[in-house]
């Protein structure tokens, strides 16, 4: 047995040796061929036939051509003189690192030439002690012994290692310093007495001097002990081939031979030449002048018998273009052309290759068609090149210039690649060739397609479709997690109206926009960047909201999942401001730990993302994406971008690699958007396991309407039935109980979104038809037509659309307003204060942040002091001059400057909003009115005994007197000509700094002290009144304003509030706002016309005041006017 064992051993070490002299021999004789080469470059160009670049010529076609140079009988084929260049240049390389190598101190470490020599480029042969192998350092040869370099103990490679050598775990507990090497022997022996000696050397190293000191120290360990045969591998944190650089230093000038492995790369055969398959069809593509479709085939099938030429027909069609297309047999396209070409008149025949190239020409006049293009592209190449060139667009840029895609055979392509340039007319053109973008559909990532993707192939997804209470579920994770619509509104308030609109009817979460309208963002839903250029707005409440923020051109909102950005680049601005944004944005995303999706208006152009090509800010924003690890989500297919003619790539959406495959679906909506751009829609499907917590349907009960008699009634038969013992039973006894004592939550899911207020089947009408015209511009265009009355059409159907957007909305709104008569805090509340359900609720994690959020001041008046602070849980606490607390803003100074003025602004935000339910013609009645009022009061009213002494400054009370004075207009529904005092008095609206000095003396009084305070305010406010010297007229028909106050009937009206202060439909008026050039009544033209002349003088109403005295039994005047009207 063992000396069977002893032969089968004998037998492998035979065979190594076998395999050394066969390398060894290989090795002489690529020296021998490279020393021949050498003398080819220094002599042979003379006596040798001048060979073309890229020729190859065979040993016998040498020697007819040349018989007596033995020289290149020697060779077996002589190679391009190119080629030699390049091999003498390799040669020139390698001596030169050899030299360093040889000047190098391999005993200590001189940084700079370490870095220089690294910095070299070294050619393959330049590595004489390094052997590169692809695969496991662990199946190498036992009798080897085995580096390994590593920054860490828990790679790849280290535990790799320890599953074969348990040792290593205890040699790394005692550590191993950076730039150091430890070692073990490692002794394995077999009952036959033969074993075998190894050495496993670690070690660690920070940058290149440690690593080189390491190798230096094991290249001396291994010499000493005659080991001269070594395996190393480095884990994935080094730069693999700096390692093996070093290593040539490091073992220079010993005997140590060096198996050095690698990680397999992958689709190693990516490189290599595919090889085409030769089709069995071929095609031609016939046009007739005007002639139709149908009878040019009536007159080639007339004209020509494809039976009797022996050619098979394999397809008759018709292309986009209204040409016809024959599909033939392979070798029936060539004479199934010349034939029609003799029998048919006026066709065009060309034939259709099926291999070639597409290439880009740039730089072509205007006036040049595709004829044009053609015709010089058949002039530079070959007879056999001419018949297959294609070109199938050509397209104007916004220089004046055009861009043409053509496709000829490959040999003709790489000609003109080679070239660079064609002359067509009067300008030579660059010829580029199309670059092709490769993406595998399972990974996501570039270069490769999903056959060559060595990821675990993902299952089949289900394509939703976007209607209404009709969503798919994603197969690895339930509902979708995110719905997202993007759109670039274009400023346009239109836009923004239906993209609310479509978003009701999608359902979507999270809104991201560019370029929005600024008043329609105004509002707190919406996050928006400093410039209003982007804003990402929260539709879902159920949400989780970590937090959010914004920069110079974007915004982003912080969920519990993902981060989400919206972003905006002007085309306007330079390259140096686009640079600067994506250095902002990509610092931005740098600080996120978890998953990030980008999207946004870009207005950068690549085929990455579907464009045609590719311009200087794409390039950059490419190499900006790739930098950060995002994926691009665009598809290309569709454009995002169309206004007239112009279609464009612009608004792109990037993900994280994770995210990228949770999305569902990503695609630009045919829906009419009422803007340049489209929407582009995006599902976020849910994460494998349990992880949607803050999506998920809220199970359970309203605990706040338990009703208890109701829960005892439905349990008490089922509670004493001794049979109802188990669990379960018990369990759904309860569940029954409970919903007939309680209603159940809703969910999101569930419940059904309503639609906008103003949204309508007609306008629903108007949008597919909207939608249907541009389908059918879009589709004439690529037919090559001009499409001018499609276009037209579908301009109509875009502006009727926008009409009746606006229509729509003017009469809702106008209802709206008459419904808050009815339901005060109703729907046209709830919109303009925005009072729905919250959005951003707080993250139970942010309660660990009180710290680090807290706020400090030292309130000690006017006095000055130092800088303060103190630590609070760790956390150092600075003072500031102000912080709110409780809702009151409290300066250092105890002033309350800061919080009145928050508290006027707040409040006017307020009234603005209120006012546009309370329009000045129609709408809700004053009592409705003053009720509305009473929210800004309540907002500049809050903790007022605080802060009572600040509105002793004029400055704060015109902020808080400008507050009441928008109430009082819409009260009163007057002209904003007429004063603040008389607005309060007509509206009856307290002036606020009585209000205060009210509300601070009746702190713990009863109802009627506090009717007794308010009488007294009423007594304050008419001595305020009668000196006043403004409102003259308003002071002769109410000279005490106790009366109007406290009365108990009638509505102001816009006519009484004209009646009552002069300005209105009067020509006094009318002449004094430069309406008018006449202030006399245009009925007597006897006096000026105003108020007083109207009611008591006018001749014009005489009749109609006289029947008015005697109903009243008296003659009417300034002074009794407003007591005659109070009276029951």
């Amino acid at each position: 047995m063992v000396q069977e064992q002893c032969k089968q051993e004998n037998v492998k070490i035979e065979a190594k040796w076998e395999r050394i002299r066969t390398r060894q021999k290989e090795l002489e004789e690529y020296e021998d061929s490279l020393k021949l080469r050498e003398k080819l470059i220094r002599d042979g160009e003379n006596e040798t036939p001048r060979l073309t670049e890229g020729t190859v010529t065979t040993k016998d076609e040498v020697t007819k051509t040349q018989e007596n140079t033995e020289t290149q009988k020697q060779m077996g084929e002589i190679i391009c003189t190119r080629c030699l260049r390049e091999i003498d240049m390799e040669e020139k390389e390698a001596k030169d690192i050899w030299e360093m190598l040889d000047n190098f101190d391999t005993q200590g470490c001189d940084a700079n030439a370490l870095t220089k020599l690294l910095k070299k480029t070294w050619p393959q042969r330049t590595y004489t002690k390094t052997k590169e192998i692809q695969g496991n350092p662990m199946r190498g040869r036992n009798d080897w012994d085995l580096v390994l370099l590593t920054r860490g103990e828990k790679t790849g490679l280290i535990e790799r290692a320890k599953e074969r050598y348990p040792v290593i775990d205890d040699l790394l507990q005692e550590g191993i310093e950076p730039g150091q090497m430890q070692y073990l022997e490692n002794i394995t022996r077999i009952k036959s007495g033969m074993s075998t000696h190894r050495r496993v050397y670690i070690g660690a190293a920070k940058h290149e001097e440690e690593l080189l000191k390491a190798l230096q120290w094991m290249s001396r360990e291994a010499t000493t002990a005659k080991r001269k045969k070594l395996i190393v591998a480095a884990s994935e944190e080094y730069n693999l081939e700096d390692v093996r650089r070093i290593l040539e230093i490091a073992l220079w000038k010993t005997e140590i031979e060096v198996e050095f492995y690698v990680p397999p790369r992958r689709n190693d055969n990516r490189g290599r030449r595919k090889i085409e398959r030769q089709r069995d069809t071929e095609a031609i593509v016939i046009k007739a002048g005007a002639a139709s479709y149908a009878e040019l085939v009536k007159s080639v099938k007339k004209s020509v018998d494809p039976v009797m030429m022996g050619v098979e027909i394999k397809a008759l069609r018709k292309t986009r273009a209204g040409e016809m297309l024959v599909v033939t047999n392979r070798g029936g396209a060539e004479p199934l052309r010349k034939e029609i070409a003799e029998k048919v008149a006026d066709a065009q025949i060309k034939n259709v290759s099926n291999a070639g190239k597409t290439l880009h020409i740039s730089g072509i006049d205007i006036t040049t068609t595709k004829e044009d293009v053609e015709g010089s592209i058949a002039a530079a190449l070959t007879n056999e090149g001419k018949e297959n060139i294609n070109v199938k667009a050509l397209r104007p840029t916004r220089n004046g210039s055009q861009i043409a895609t053509v496709t000829i055979p490959t040999v003709e392509a790489d000609t003109l690649i080679k070239e660079g340039k064609i002359r067509i007319g009067w300008v030579v053109c660059r010829v580029r060739p199309r670059v092709e973008v490769t993406r595998c559909i399972n990974c996501l990532k570039l270069g490769h397609n999903v056959t060559q993707c060595k990821e675990p192939k993902e299952e089949k997804r289900s394509m939703p479709t976007l209607q209404e209470n009709n969503r798919n579920e994603f197969q690895r994770g339930g509902p979708p997690e995110l719905r997202i619509l993007q759109l670039n509104a274009n400023r346009s308030s239109i836009a923004h109206d239906l993209l609310e609109a479509t978003a009701v009817e999608l359902q979507i979460d999270i809104l991201v926009i560019s370029e929005p309208n600024r008043k329609k963002i105004s509002g707190n839903a919406w996050m928006m960047d400093e410039a209003g250029d982007v804003a990402i707005k929260l539709r879902n409440k159920d949400l989780s909201v970590k937090g959010h923020g914004h920069g110079n051109g974007y915004a982003w909102v912080d969920l519990n999942v993902v981060r989400i950005y919206s972003c905006y680049v002007s085309p306007n601005v330079s390259m140096d401001i686009f640079g600067n944004f994506l250095n902002e944005l990509e610092a931005s995303i740098h600080n996120v730990q978890g998953e990030i999706i980008v999207t946004g208006d870009f207005n950068s152009k690549s085929p990455e993302w579907g464009s045609k090509w590719e311009d200087r800010r794409g390039n950059i924003l490419t190499q900006w994406i790739a930098a950060n690890k995002l994926i691009i989500q665009n598809k290309g297919e569709e454009p995002t971008f169309i206004r007239g003619g112009s279609v464009s790539h612009l608004d792109i959406t990037c993900t994280t690699e994770k995210t990228a495959k949770r999305v569902v679906t990503w695609k630009v909506l045919e829906q009419e958007s009422m803007s340049d751009h489209r929407y582009v829609y995006m599902e976020i499907g849910a994460e494998e396991g349990p992880t949607r917590t803050h999506i998920e349907a809220r199970k359970g009960w309203l605990i706040g309407k338990f009703n208890k008699t109701k829960f005892i009634d439905d349990m008490g038969a089922s509670i004493h039935d001794p049979g109802n013992t188990s669990i379960e039973t018990c369990i759904e006894i309860i569940s029954k109980a409970c919903d007939a004592a309680m209603p159940k939550k809703n969910s999101r899911i569930e419940n059904k979104r309503t639609a906008v207020y103003w949204w309508s089947e007609d306008i629903a009408q108007l949008r597919r038809d909207c939608i249907k015209n541009r389908r059918i511009m879009q589709r004439e265009r690529r037919k090559g037509h001009t499409a001018e009355a499609e276009r037209t059409r579908y301009k109509e159907s875009k502006k009727e659309l926008q009409h009746a957007i606006c229509k729509a909305k003017d009469t809702q709104w106008s209802k709206l307003c008459d419904e808050v008569e009815d339901d005060i805090w109703g729907q046209g509340y709830r919109i303009v204060m925005k009072k729905f359900p919250a959005i951003i609720k707080m993250d139970p994690g942010k309660k660990k942040e009180i710290a680090k959020k807290t706020e400090a001041i030292l309130a000690i008046g006017r006095k000055r002091h130092g800088h303060v602070e103190f630590l609070l849980e760790g956390k150092l606490i600075e003072t500031t001059d102000s912080l709110k607390y409780l809702g009151v803003i409290i300066d250092k100074g105890m002033t309350f400057g800061k919080h009145i003025t928050h508290a006027a602004n707040r409040a006017s935000a307020a009234a603005t909003a209120l006012c546009r339910i309370m329009p000045r013609i129609g709408g809700s009645s004053e009592s409705k009115r003053r009720i509305l009022s009473a929210v800004t009061d309540s907002i500049l009213l809050y903790a007022s005994p605080i802060w009572e002494n600040v509105l002793k400054y004029q400055k704060y009370r015109t902020m808080t007197d400008q507050v009441q004075r928008k109430m009082a207009l819409r009260i009163s529904r007057g002209y904003r000509t007429i004063s603040t005092e008389a607005a309060r008095v007509i509206s009856r609206i307290v002036p606020i700094d009585l209000m205060v000095e009210e509300r601070t003396g009746t702190i713990g009084m009863a109802e009627a002290q506090k009717r007794n305070a308010r009488k007294n305010t009423i007594a304050k406010w008419q001595n305020r009144w009668q000196n006043s010297g403004k409102d003259i007229w308003l002071h002769r028909l109410m000279p005490d304003i106790t009366v109007w106050y406290y009365r108990t009937h009638g509505e102001v009206d816009s006519w009484l509030t004209q009646v009552m202060t002069s300005h209105g439909s009067f020509q006094a008026y009318l002449k004094r706002i430069s309406k008018s050039d006449d202030d006399t009544c245009t009925y007597c033209h006897e006096e000026p016309d105003d108020a007083c002349h109207t009611l008591f003088r006018c001749n014009r109403w005489r009749e109609q005041r006289e029947r008015m005295e005697a109903t009243l039994g008296q003659e009417l005047r300034p002074g009794n006017l407003i007591h005659s009207m109070l009276e029951d």
